[in-house]
């Protein structure tokens, strides 16, 4: 039965162009699937070709702002707690860093955490308020950037996870999956000017305070494009965890010295569609690589969605 695919775009993160050629792709692949690259923005439905009165599903990588479907479903991303994500990671068996949450109000018992712990923010994103700090000297306090407090004000929640030590520099990896499927991978190496953690605990006093970057990305950071078999299982099995969030971010580390991987963030909120966004144009452009050429990803992803358009569409 033929079925539409409405392909929601926004002109900061994926625009319409690049949503029509994947239009095309999918008409291509899906004779049956009928689909439609359109804004963002609301809509009189009444007014309508008849040819939109079909079983329809709507899909959009980052949450909508104004559209509303006329029939069948929209899955969209967004914004979880970090906290959130990973209680569903930690209920689906993935592996995570030990982690604990605190609130003004309460500490997490942080036994077994080693003697250095990661802080960050319940809610708040870009690395801004993550700091390396000693395990004896955790306590809750206000977030310091504007970024943080514009998010989550005053009085948010942090985190405080086990830290896991990637290598002289600071090292993740990303692997983008779209209803579970991974499309692409890169890593991010930290700026190699900066000060090498020659080992584990390799910390010097003010630096466990928030004076050394523990965060890979930033300035001076190197991306690289990667095709890992187990960080592209790992990021399978994460977004198992989330199956109404179709596109996630998979964010994970390895430990250097026991090579161990971990899911560190899975970015359900979006922004991730790295292979069409205005952030992850500049990315390719700035390392000289393509995602689409390096990954088939047009075609795979039209394969993706018109699978999922027979199968949700109504």
């Amino acid at each position: 039965m033929a079925c539409n695919l409405l392909l929601i775009a926004q002109s900061d993160h994926v625009h319409l162009a690049d949503f029509q050629a994947l239009a095309s792709e999918i008409c291509d692949v899906a004779p049956d699937v009928h689909a439609y690259a359109i804004w963002d923005q609301s809509y009189d439905w009444e007014t309508i070709d008849s040819a939109l009165d079909r079983p329809s599903f709507s899909f959009c990588p980052v949450p909508v702002r104004a559209f509303k479907p006329w029939r069948g479903p929209l899955l969209q991303c967004r914004r979880l707690y970090k906290s959130e994500e990973y209680a569903a990671l930690q209920q689906a068996d993935v592996p995570l860093p030990c982690w604990g949450l605190l609130t003004p109000d309460s500490k997490p018992d942080l036994d077994g955490f080693g003697p250095y712990v990661v802080v960050k923010p319940d809610w708040s994103g870009r690395g801004a308020d993550v700091k390396i700090m000693r395990r004896g000297r955790v306590r809750w306090h206000p977030p310091t950037t504007d970024y943080t407090r514009r998010l989550q004000g005053d009085a948010g929640n942090w985190i405080v996870q086990e830290f896991i030590y990637t290598g002289p520099q600071p090292v993740s990896y990303r692997v983008t999956t779209l209803f579970g499927e991974p499309l692409w991978g890169w890593k991010v190496t930290a700026d190699r000017t900066r000060r090498p953690l020659r080992h584990r605990y390799d910390f010097r006093q003010g630096e466990t305070g928030g004076g050394m970057s523990i965060v890979s990305s930033g300035k001076g950071c190197v991306f690289s494009l990667i095709d890992e078999p187990d960080l592209a299982d790992l990021a399978r099995r994460a977004h198992r965890a989330f199956p109404d969030i179709p596109v996630l971010g998979v964010d994970m580390v390895r430990d250097i010295e026991s090579d161990r991987l971990y899911v560190i963030e899975v970015n359900a909120g979006g922004y991730t569609w790295h292979v069409a966004s205005k952030v992850g144009r500049r990315i390719q452009q700035d390392f000289a690589f393509d995602i689409e050429a390096r990954f088939n990803i047009r075609q795979r992803v039209a394969r993706i969605l018109a699978e999922q358009a027979r199968r949700h569409a109504r």
